[in-house]
């Protein structure tokens, strides 16, 4: 690429993130070199693995003689993920982000076609795209689209859903975490959120094309991989991690100080109640028939309603 050719198109930060994974690394480290973009810094970002993922990294990134400008950085202790997307996002030299997963394949083109959309329109806080789904042994699946494909218009519809993109496909601005600040709830995940902040501010945009091979059920916040010992247990951490992202999603609604989101904010207070009626029926189901005059008696029957229904497998 010519000098010339290089300073009419921005730096991208293409951040892959890992945690024990091993078995997939190698072929996400492929496809983050083999991005067409350029000029480009690609991150390998290791969250103190257990396994060889770092070290996968390091041989890579020793034989690597490509074009690209590649960094490998490993936390000194397991982060978890958000405190390691924090990291990362702080750390990247351009404000493009592009995201990727340790056990998910980019496509060479992606990061040129997620750099053409931002620079097509100029408000644009987050792309996403489709995924071409495969299992676990690599068997084609079929493609998968995302809940959301076009401008979310109905924000309070987005305060209190459960999945907007595809996490596996999204890249932000830096500028977006620069006016909201670091994620602070822990029991999230980040697509979760930074799928709402591009919301509020109304720059959501979706590429139609599959860019990202992703493998179901395998990844860091796949339910499959979270281990808990019940039944009970698992429903517990099912509504802590709710919670958790609608309290992260009713402070970033207050950091826009629109006043035209009073009823997003009462929105999202009331499915927080529900939630915590939730918790509580499996925590403590005495405790739960106290709540009544606490938390209130829509709360606390609509809490009633769904957990019946869910321990009768009506719904999930």
């Amino acid at each position: 690429m010519t000098q010339e050719k290089s300073q009419e198109r921005p730096l991208v930060t293409f951040a892959l993130f890992a945690y024990n994974q091993e078995q997939y690394i190698r072929e996400a480290i492929e496809g983050a070199l083999a991005q067409t973009y350029e000029p480009l810094e690609i991150i390998l970002s290791d969250d103190c693995s257990t396994d060889r993922t770092f070290e996968i990294m390091k041989e890579m990134a020793a034989h690597y003689d490509g074009p690209h400008e590649l960094r490998v950085r490993r936390n000194e202790r397991n982060y978890g993920l958000i405190d390691h997307v924090n990291v990362v996002i702080t750390e990247a030299s351009a404000d493009i982000v592009v995201l990727a997963a340790g056990d998910d394949i980019s496509r060479p083109e992606r990061t040129t076609l997620i750099a053409k959309k931002f620079g097509e329109q100029p408000f644009c806080q987050l792309v996403h795209s489709s995924v071409l789904e495969i299992d676990q042994s690599g068997r084609t699946l079929g493609v998968r689209f995302p809940p959301v494909s076009e401008k979310l218009d109905d924000l309070q519809k987005a305060s209190i859903s459960t999945g907007i993109y595809i996490g596996a496909t999204g890249a932000i601005r830096k500028s977006l975490n620069a006016f909201f600040g670091k994620i602070n709830e822990k029991d999230t995940y980040e697509d979760l959120i930074f799928g709402f902040r591009a919301a509020l501010l109304n720059g959501i945009f979706y590429i139609e094309k599959p860019l990202v091979t992703y493998r179901k059920n395998i990844g860091i916040s796949s339910g499959s991989n979270r281990k808990f010992g019940s039944r009970k247990e698992k429903r517990v951490a099912a509504h802590s991690h709710r919670i958790a992202t609608l309290r992260q999603r009713r402070s970033d609604v207050v950091k826009t100080k629109n006043l035209n989101l009073k009823k997003v904010i009462r929105v999202i207070d009331s499915e927080i109640k529900i939630a915590e009626c939730r918790k509580i029926y499996h925590e403590n189901f005495w405790y739960f028939i106290i709540c009544f005059f606490e938390k209130g008696f829509f709360s606390q029957i609509k809490a009633l309603s769904s957990e019946t229904k869910y321990l009768l497998g009506l719904i999930k």
